[in-house]
């Protein structure tokens, strides 16, 4: 599979435990906060319309400071289709 695209709805508290990104992961905020902890961007707290990439090998983890909602796109790599528009 190329690419996939998962949208997640998560509770206030809900906690998604440390985990190595086996693809590319683009996160894009639909609606409330969202706090990314990884070696890339520690700490960093998501809001609406706010996205974020973690690159393949890296690790990272997800607790949900509102209900919140979220797309999550994982890649390999760009379609060749995308790069030439």
């Amino acid at each position: 599979m190329e690419s996939t695209l998962i949208h997640r709805n998560l509770l206030r508290g809900q906690h998604i435990p440390k985990d190595k990104c086996t693809q590319n992961c683009m996160l894009f905020m639909i609606e409330g906060e969202l706090l990314i902890n990884s070696d890339e961007h520690p700490g960093t707290t998501l809001h609406e319309k706010q996205f974020i990439l973690q690159a393949i090998g890296s690790k990272y983890e997800i607790l949900a400071l509102t209900d919140v909602s979220y797309i999550c796109l994982l890649y390999t790599s760009p379609s060749p289709r995308d790069i030439s528009g």
